[in-house]
């Protein structure tokens, strides 16, 4: 992309937005970690600034990249997210808290991080090609079905926030691509219905989650 038209197209309000929740998440994490007694806290300020810069660095390098292109390799980028999630299952590092959700790759990575962008480029190109279809059930149950793969195999981990977080994406994306009122509500009819089957099902510490928020 020629630079004159990158910097004319480029998004300041959501750069500002972005930068001013990394100033804040540096501020509350010096705040949690001022005078720590474990060596390992007093670094996590310093990590998480090289984060940060590497963060804005790719930023700054995806925007420059038409996302045309990302959509011509949804299928690849749906595999990888799907065999990255398989194998954190099969080979992941277990936490602290006893969840298996990273694989090290000579540095440790999260694909469920990974996969919150590669779901929001493979369903925002299978509904783009089928947006004037989005009222057709057999078109969002394949979008649900889009979903649900990835999202189970995070569940599973367990990961009951980023399963959240898929979800949100796929009902932003599913209404920004014309989903009528009619079938939301119907979504959010089904959902209530489901939910108090799915609260039973969640372990206590998930629980106590969603009824302290």
């Amino acid at each position: 992309m020629r630079t004159p038209s990158f910097w004319r197209n480029f998004d300041y309000t959501l750069f500002f937005a972005v930068a001013t929740l990394i100033v804040f998440g540096l501020l509350m994490i010096r705040s949690a970690t001022f005078d720590a007694i474990d060596p390992e806290l007093q670094t996590r300020v310093s990590d998480q600034v090289l984060y940060a810069v590497i963060g804005v660095g790719l930023m700054f390098g995806l925007a420059a990249v038409d996302y045309r292109m990302l959509g011509g390799l949804s299928l690849w980028l749906y595999l990888i997210m799907c065999i990255l999630l398989v194998l954190v299952l099969a080979l992941g590092v277990v936490g602290d808290a006893g969840a298996q959700r990273w694989i090290n790759l000579g540095i440790r990575i999260q694909p469920s991080e990974i996969g919150k962008i590669f779901i929001i480029i493979t369903l925002g190109t299978y509904l783009q090609k089928r947006h004037t279809e989005i009222g057709n059930l057999r078109v969002l149950g394949g979008s649900i079905l889009h979903l649900a793969i990835p999202a189970g195999l995070v569940f599973i981990q367990p990961n009951l926030g980023t399963t959240i977080v898929f979800g949100v994406i796929w009902f932003a994306l599913v209404w920004s691509a014309g989903l009528r009122i009619k079938h939301i509500m119907t979504f959010v009819l089904v959902f209530l219905v489901a939910a108090p089957v799915l609260y039973s099902q969640m372990k206590p510490y998930q629980q106590s989650r969603i009824t302290t928020f």
